[in-house]
């Protein structure tokens, strides 16, 4: 098994923040071991979705989503830690 680190961005994320409801993107890195770069990519986002999905505020009809822009495999991590996320506004307040 090795190790990979998948970039991903998500977008049309509605998550509460401290000024309501936003309609948010973001960059995220999440490192996971895997036997191949598909596997790899497969983990990763099922762990953007089980972070984020206790969150969400998106109606059904108005899914956010996830993709991955990268796969690139690393070396000399023995622990993958917890990686935070970089988040952009997309411009839109929710009315509550």
């Amino acid at each position: 098994m090795r190790t990979f680190r998948c970039r991903l961005i998500g977008n049309n994320f509605v998550l509460m923040t401290e000024d309501g409801p936003h309609r948010l993107g973001f960059y995220g890195l999440r490192d996971v071991i895997a036997d191949k770069p598909e596997d790899a990519e497969v983990q990763a986002v099922e762990q953007i979705w089980l972070e984020l999905a206790p969150r969400l505020l998106n109606m059904p009809e108005d899914p956010p989503s996830v993709s991955v822009e990268s796969v690139l495999p690393v070396t000399g991590i023995d622990k993958v830690p917890p990686q935070p996320f970089t988040w952009m506004s997309e411009n839109e307040e929710i009315s509550s």
